[in-house]
């Protein structure tokens, strides 16, 4: 859809890059607002979706503000405190993490699991569990993981907690599936303006 009084077509930032759990939130959200002619445009942070609405680079942003227990994104909640923001619309989705490595790379040879700070608190129990001994690395987004795990921005001896989708499309090896701690893992997303 466009913006009134022109031309241009009106510009929605995500937090997160393709692939990611919020790309999935935001093309819902604009499809259920009918904004299906809008681009969206990956942001990757809470901090450049904040930025970039103050600046008017895009109109509306999509962000995840909190699990199914209502526990906040604390990335969200620092750039979008409560009265920051017009929620216009609000999601929630299934979220189920998956784990992924390397094809070159054995599971015993993997030391460290790299993902975003939210998705590893998901999934801290079932990592505790199973891989004691990994070391945590944050990244800016789960599915920018995988893409930097596949890039070689991360070392070989990484795992990445990601999307099924954000695996595969970057050609890793699925170790395990569904690897939240909480079995109805659900995330809301709202679709904002200013």
């Amino acid at each position: 859809e466009k913006q009134k009084g022109d031309n241009q077509i009106m510009k929605i930032g995500y937090m997160g890059t393709p692939g990611s759990y919020t790309e999935a939130a935001a093309r819902q959200l604009i499809k259920s607002q009918g904004l299906s002619d809008a681009e969206l445009v990956p942001l990757i942070s809470a901090a450049a979706v904040r930025r970039s609405l103050d600046t008017g680079a895009v109109s509306k942003g999509v962000i995840a503000v909190a699990d199914q227990a209502g526990r906040p994104v604390s990335e969200t909640a620092q750039f979008f405190p409560k009265d920051s923001y017009t929620p216009e619309a609000e999601l929630t989705l299934p979220v189920h993490y998956c784990l992924f490595r390397r094809s070159t790379v054995a599971d015993f040879d993997i030391r460290e699991v790299a993902s975003h700070p939210f998705a590893l608190k998901q999934t801290e129990e079932f990592i505790a569990l199973h891989y004691p001994y990994w070391a945590d690395v944050d990244t800016p987004d789960t599915a920018q993981a995988a893409r930097m795990l596949s890039d070689g921005e991360l070392s070989i001896t990484t795992a990445v907690i990601c999307s099924k989708a954000a695996g595969e499309a970057n050609g890793l090896v699925c170790i395990a599936s569904d690897i939240e701690d909480q079995p109805n893992h659900a995330v809301t997303f709202c679709l904002i303006k200013n």
